[in-house]
């Protein structure tokens, strides 16, 4: 994953130190007007990126401590108040999309270097800076919106109108600012090409990685072709690591199928003939499905687990109906026989793959389906 905040404070330091220079040798030609506008915007410029990026530190700090729990809860769930609900949205601020932020604050560089070169005149470099910007196109934002493609057109545009109405004049200093400006906006467009060059091959090689360490860890059960509990557990403790490194969730939901009488059957026909009619539960539940990502687990001797991910309640509830159905009506080559199926499920909106806690709630209710059965 590319640094982007590495990227976003090298770059502004950059722009800073342009601004900065630029400044110095405009009061010492006698510019002095143009000098404390530049350094003015130099210093806003800079302090409003940092904020941004330490914004996020700030923020996971109030998590570690539990800011956002207890009496804070409720007032976030009063709507009544407006206060609340401006509350609420800066809780919820994902800095996955620190990004995005500092994409709009770059929109408005956009208009200090327009209004440089009309005010300063062409040919002080400032102008050059359009450049610099179009290049933040690369900074995989275009997944937010088809219309992101518009911008490098959009700085193309503004850069031949600013040139064609901005006065051309030479003043003193003005070469000197100048190639100033112009080495700034060249390294700023290097060093955004090497980051994300270096951030795609460091992404690839952890895909690999990430890849060959989850096809190890993948041991499966040979009576149901299932996965292993801890082998199962293993991959989901390294999918939580990635989680929390990509700041990403999903929904999913998390079912325990218990062929609860399996035992008596086992003593009845024998373990082969269980073994067989196990064999056979799971293939219904891989048979409906297969159209889910799932993960689906050897719990324990009678215990099927399946994770279903992204998938909503209703679909999940349709799927429960469709295997009890299933299970009802095959026999499983046992005359008059009758499987007992007990189903364990929870729900979750926000999966983050820390599955014991998840895996209790739907133990409860298992426990309250098995007593259904022995009730029946």
């Amino acid at each position: 994953m590319i640094d982007y905040k590495l990227l976003i404070l090298s770059n502004t330091c950059l722009l800073f130190f342009a601004r900065f220079s630029a400044s110095i040798v405009l009061y010492m030609y006698s510019h002095f007007i143009l000098a404390y506008f530049c350094l003015a915007s130099a210093l806003i410029s800079m302090f409003g990126i940092i904020f941004i990026v330490k914004s996020e530190n700030v923020y996971n700090n109030l998590l570690e401590k539990h800011f956002f729990s207890n009496k804070y809860k409720t007032l976030l769930q009063n709507k009544q108040y407006f206060l609340a609900k401006i509350f609420k949205r800066i809780a919820r601020v994902e800095f996955l999309h620190l990004r995005l932020l500092v994409w709009h604050s770059y929109q408005l560089e956009i208009m200090f270097f327009v209004f440089s070169a009309f005010y300063f005149g062409w040919g002080w470099g400032f102008e050059l800076f359009l450049i610099t910007l179009s290049s933040y196109f690369y900074l995989n934002l275009k997944k937010y919106h088809k219309a992101i493609f518009l911008f490098p057109i959009t700085y193309f545009l503004i850069y031949v109108i600013t040139y064609l109405f901005s006065p051309k004049i030479s003043a003193d200093g003005q070469i000197i600012v100048y190639l100033i400006n112009a080495v700034t906006a060249m390294t700023c467009i290097f060093i955004t090409q090497i980051v994300i060059q270096l951030g795609n091959i460091i992404q690839f090689i952890s895909y690999k990685n990430r890849e060959a360490r989850i096809n190890k860890l993948a041991s499966f059960d040979t009576l149901t072709n299932t996965y292993h509990k801890y082998s199962f557990l293993e991959i989901m403790s390294n999918k939580y690591e990635y989680c929390i490194e990509d700041k990403t969730t999903v929904q999913a939901s998390i079912l325990i199928f218990e062929i609860y009488n399996l035992k008596e059957i086992n003593e009845e026909f024998t373990t082969e003939l269980g073994n067989e009619i196990l064999k056979e539960f799971v293939h219904i539940l891989k048979k409906y499905s297969e159209n889910y990502d799932n993960y689906m687990v050897r719990w324990s001797g009678n215990e099927i687990l399946v994770l279903i991910i992204n998938e909503n309640e209703a679909v999940i509830r349709n799927y429960i109906k469709e295997i009890r159905q299933e299970a009802a009506k095959n026999r499983f080559g046992i005359k008059d026989a009758k499987l007992k199926i007990a189903i364990g499920e929870t729900y979750v909106n926000e999966f983050d793959y820390q599955i014991n806690d998840y895996i209790k709630e739907a133990y409860i209710k298992l426990v309250k389906s098995r007593e259904k059965l022995n009730f029946n």
